[in-house]
């Protein structure tokens, strides 16, 4: 891996959704993602999305969803990078914020999905403490996709 740099993490706006949803496209073909379904999500109050920024351009983005707000259940919807800035450690920066965000919130519990084959990200998330529950009970695209789960409560404190 290259030298990391750490680049700027902010909220997403609805002029960031072109280039937002040509990044979930690129990455997660199956979700037909475009621009107007990015605005509309982002939109939604119990959906957060963040972009991460460098040399002023998009690098990557992460997705988070309030499942529970009562029990602090929240789930990583997507992590990606564009390709021109992989290993440079954006992914798990990206990652890490997602989980002190929703830290914030009181998050009892974070869910995420991994495709099987993804080694990267599945090293990320197993090094920021998220573990493997098995794989999910639907499919994704024809395929079967891991959940993962990092339990907060007992680290938490109020």
């Amino acid at each position: 891996m290259n030298e990391v740099v750490f680049m700027f993490i902010e909220k997403a706006f609805e002029n960031d959704a072109k280039v937002i949803s040509e990044l979930i496209f690129s990455e997660f073909p199956y979700t037909k993602a475009n621009e107007d379904n990015v605005k509309l999500r982002m939109q939604k109050p119990h959906i957060k999305l963040f972009k991460g920024v460098e040399k002023g351009e998009i690098a990557g983005f992460v997705e988070l969803e309030c499942l529970d707000n009562l029990f602090g259940v929240w789930r990583i919807n997507g992590v990606t990078v564009s390709e021109k800035f992989r290993q440079k450690g954006f992914g798990k920066q990206l990652s890490e914020f997602a989980v002190e965000f929703a830290k914030k919130q009181k998050a009892s519990k974070i869910l995420l999905l991994v495709r099987p084959d993804n080694y990267v990200a599945k090293k990320i998330y197993k090094k920021l403490g998220f573990q493997s529950t098995g794989l999910w009970k639907s499919q994704i695209n024809g395929k079967r996709a891991e959940e993962w789960v990092l339990e907060l409560e007992k680290n938490y404190i109020a």
